[in-house]
């Protein structure tokens, strides 16, 4: 069962600036930024019980992300709850888990 009560406000997305993006639904804020693609984020999936994070992009990488403890997640979002104006957002890097071998190799890499 993948589903965890502590994590249902949140979402992460991947776009075509090859930004991974994490968001508190709720509030319609963005909470964090994940740089690391150069190109577009074809899929971003959480590792089921861990807090990691896959992704893979057209740029021909897979990269594993460490997402935050959810205490600092619950924290940013009452950050921006409280202070709209100010940003929460915070970029951090991936790890380069399969770049040689292109997309087909990158999206294997991601299955598994």
């Amino acid at each position: 069962d993948s589903y965890d009560p502590f994590w249902e406000d949140y979402v992460v997305s991947g776009s075509i600036d090859g930004v991974i993006r994490l968001w508190n639904l709720p509030q319609r804020q963005l909470l964090r930024i994940f740089l690391g693609h150069v190109d577009v984020v074809w899929n971003v999936s959480c590792l089921q019980g861990t807090s990691i994070m896959v992704s893979t992009s057209r740029d021909g990488n897979a990269k594993l992300w460490q997402l935050p403890q959810y205490s600092e997640v619950a924290a940013a979002a009452a950050a921006v709850a409280a202070a709209p104006a100010a940003t929460a957002a915070a970029a951090v890097g991936g790890v380069n888990i399969g770049a040689a071998g292109g997309p087909a190799a990158a999206a294997a890499a991601a299955q598994g």
